[in-house]
């Protein structure tokens, strides 16, 4: 089996209306839903990660989210269900990391992550604090990121006597650059031992 992981800029990316079916489609736990609208600022001011196969079908995606005064996000990834178990989380926050350093798009102190503090999120934070990204109080959160969880509709990942059911980090200093990704990886999945050749293609 093989899959391409494309940053956004690359010719035959996927069109944010292609996105925003994929997150409507196979969104699941806290991932937050986004408009096609916001896919389209993002792949203009942002950064937009899709990984498809052969028939240019979405097997995953994730983003660096611009939200105001300069400050982004790095979205949550979203893995169709079948294909989960390859690691591809830890391609996808490289990629965009990398990519965000190419072209000087965010300062460390203005970009911000988040996790599900439940168990369910316990892979995703593990990898985000992999890659630099210290923990903050939630007041210490973007105002448009605290607003955004006002009105969540997924209560029911939120852990007693937290005020937000994510965890929330902004990068450091010590983010690692990524500036370097391999032409091809070979991954085996951890479930069932299926394997995937991951190849990567820049814009």
């Amino acid at each position: 089996m093989k899959a391409h992981l494309l940053i956004s800029g690359h010719p035959g990316f996927p069109s944010p209306q292609a996105l925003e079916v994929f997150v409507r489609e196979h969104a699941r736990g806290g991932l937050t839903v986004r408009d096609a609208d916001m896919f389209a600022r993002t792949m203009e001011e942002g950064v937009v990660i899709a990984i498809v196969d052969d028939d240019q079908d979405l097997l995953a995606m994730s983003a660096i989210l611009p939200l105001e005064h300069g400050e982004f996000e790095m979205g949550a990834a979203l893995v169709r269900a079948d294909m989960t178990g390859f690691y591809l989380q830890r391609y996808m926050i490289a990629a965009r990391l990398s990519a965000a350093a190419r072209r000087n798009l965010v300062p460390a102190e203005k970009l911000y992550a988040g996790a599900l503090q439940s168990e369910a999120g316990a892979g995703s934070r593990a990898m985000i604090e992999i890659n630099g990204f210290r923990k903050i109080p939630f007041d210490n959160v973007p105002q448009i990121l605290q607003d955004e969880c006002l009105t969540c509709t997924k209560k029911a990942h939120r852990l007693a006597g937290e005020r937000c059911c994510y965890q929330y980090y902004r990068a450091s200093g010590e983010t690692p650059e990524n500036d370097y990704l391999p032409d091809q990886v070979e991954l085996e999945n951890r479930r069932d031992a299926r394997k995937l050749t991951l190849v990567f293609h820049h814009p």
